[in-house]
């Protein structure tokens, strides 16, 4: 199927197909709303577009649990990391996030931000997949109270950095002579910050 058809519910393919750097342009580019499944062997994950832009992301791999992440930040003590997985454990409709806050072992401000982080993180581990699935299912919409706000390109940028071919990079941009420009929504403090931070 042929995901530029905004007229399809669903398409899917494989990854030897096309990168996620080059698919998240595409839903990009189209301004997709919806739930892109990305599958790598037994590892599965999420990522919940807005109108082309990823707002929130889930995995079922053990490495991308938000308390992990917390854990590692220095966010949270280990004692605190012991309370959130027995908040986990009997949690019933919330997210950890907000069971955590409940519980005062977090901020709002900082979890807003290790979120948008780990969220970050998760999308950056797809960026070198070249075997697997993907399957996209149009205008699902997240529900998550929290979501990220860093710009596609910015996102796209941070991942491809070091990790694809500077040929490859050029083949998926164009010609050389081309320069880039900010679209005007991008041209805020926030988002030239986030395309130029390291």
């Amino acid at each position: 199927m042929d995901i530029r058809d905004p007229s399809l519910s669903a398409s899917a393919g494989l990854l030897r197909d096309v990168q996620i750097p080059e698919l998240l342009w595409q839903l990009h580019e189209l301004g997709r709303t919806g739930c892109l499944k990305v599958q790598h062997g037994e590892v599965v994950k999420q990522l919940w577009l807005k109108n082309g832009d990823p707002v929130f992301a889930r995995s079922n791999q053990h490495s991308d649990r938000l308390t992990d992440r917390l854990l590692a930040r220095g966010l949270i003590t280990r004692g605190q990391y012991d309370a959130a997985q027995q908040l986990i454990a009997g949690a019933t409709g919330k997210r950890i996030g907000e069971l955590m806050i409940d519980a005062g072992l977090i901020h709002p401000r900082e979890l807003e931000e290790s979120l948008s982080e780990h969220l970050l993180r998760m999308l950056d581990s797809m960026f070198l997949w070249q075997e697997g699935r993907w399957e996209f299912e149009a205008d699902v919409v997240s529900a998550e109270p929290i979501t990220l706000h860093v710009p596609t390109a910015a996102i796209i940028m941070g991942g491809a950095r070091h990790r694809i071919p500077l040929r490859r990079l050029w083949e998926a941009v164009g010609a050389t002579d081309q320069k880039p420009l900010l679209a005007p929504v991008d041209r805020d403090d926030a988002g030239r910050a986030a395309l130029t931070a390291e």
